[in-house]
């Protein structure tokens, strides 16, 4: 009885030197195996997004204290803005004030110097 002969592709002395055994396309099972893994961990995947497994659970509670974090800044902000309305109303106030306080202590001091010289 004859011996089944080593398909050339597996053969040791049908492979030449310098080829890696290991990088020849895959055949049979091994093949199948490998697109089979693959179909299967795309249709995974899709499953996945499809029940939304793949969204944060707690993304709500993200977004509110994202929220109310921008809000309390923006109200800082206003805040801010407010108090430098007030000081730049404040310091526009005085110098008015100033400017007519000097401007009557000038007049009252020229004044009698003038009718004193008449």
């Amino acid at each position: 009885m004859a011996r089944n002969p080593v398909p050339a592709e597996i053969s040791e002395e049908a492979s030449p030197e310098g080829v890696d055994v290991n990088a020849l396309p895959l055949t049979g099972w091994p093949a199948f195996k490998d697109k089979f893994l693959a179909c299967f961990w795309e249709l995974e995947e899709h499953l996945a997004d499809l029940f939304g497994l793949n969204d944060s659970k707690y993304q709500w509670a993200v977004d509110q204290y994202m929220e109310e974090r921008e809000a309390q800044e923006d109200a800082e902000d206003f805040a801010a803005f407010e108090r430098e309305q007030e000081m730049e109303m404040e310091n526009e106030r005085v110098a008015q004030e100033t400017d007519r306080l000097e401007g009557g202590e000038a007049a009252a001091a020229t004044a009698p110097l003038t009718a004193a010289a008449r």
